[in-house]
């Protein structure tokens, strides 16, 4: 290997061949490659997967199948407390209902509007018990005298809104029909209405039931 030769310019000072500076180049070259070598390499982002926007998105995202099941077992639970509740507290009952037990027990298998027109119809008929002034039929079980086990027959899911229909079974034979119409409350189900077959407006549903009733209350009063 050739060394640089070290000589002396004209006025003295020291100087170095060209080879000094060309080696002094090559070396920061080096130097500087062999410091980005060592630099970590950028991770890839970790921010996690894109969650749904808004709560119908959420909504959306539940697939068919466990909405109508989630919709069935919340129906068939309901039918299957209250039909044993009103069997075995039948003979106990004195002035008020059997859905009196829902509005008390359970207010929060109702939605506000239905909840609502439930209590105003049962306030009536405590304030009036030699009257018919509200409900004289069961409205969840659409009879004055039901039969001894509900069924859920069907189930239909359309966005958040579920379509159930609710048959009467007696001795191995159909006898009621009952329409709920639920809506998706958080991670369970809430009741809105109430629909019946064969029955003409507006006896054809509950909320529309009570209304004419409420309505018929303020008449009278005045």
């Amino acid at each position: 290997m050739k060394i640089a030769t070290v000589g002396r310019r004209p006025d003295g000072s020291l100087r170095r061949s060209g080879r000094v500076y060309l080696a002094a180049i090559l070396g920061a070259i080096v130097l500087t490659v062999a410091i980005s070598s060592c630099r970590k390499p950028v991770p890839a982002s970790t921010s996690p997967s894109p969650q749904p926007a808004n709560a119908s998105q959420a909504e959306a995202a539940i697939p068919q199948p466990v909405k109508e099941q989630s919709c069935q077992d919340f129906v068939q639970g309901f039918y299957t407390w209250y039909v044993a509740r009103d069997s075995a507290n039948g003979k106990l009952r004195t002035a008020a209902p059997a859905w009196d037990d829902v509005v008390r027990l359970r207010p929060e298998a109702l939605s506000p509007e239905l909840l609502g027109l439930l209590k105003d119809d049962l306030a009536a008929s405590e304030a009036s018990p030699d009257e018919i002034v509200g409900l004289d039929w069961d409205p969840f079980l659409a009879s004055q005298d039901p039969s001894s086990k509900f069924e859920v027959d069907s189930v239909s899911i359309l966005g958040d809104r579920c379509n159930a229909w609710v048959e009467g079974i007696e001795k191995g034979r159909k006898r009621e029909s009952v329409g709920p119409e639920l809506i998706r409350s958080g991670e369970t189900w809430a009741f809105v209405n109430f629909h019946y077959k064969g029955q003409p407006p507006p006896d054809e549903n509950l909320i529309s039931t009570l209304k004419v009733l409420r309505d018929e209350r303020k008449k009278t009063i005045k």
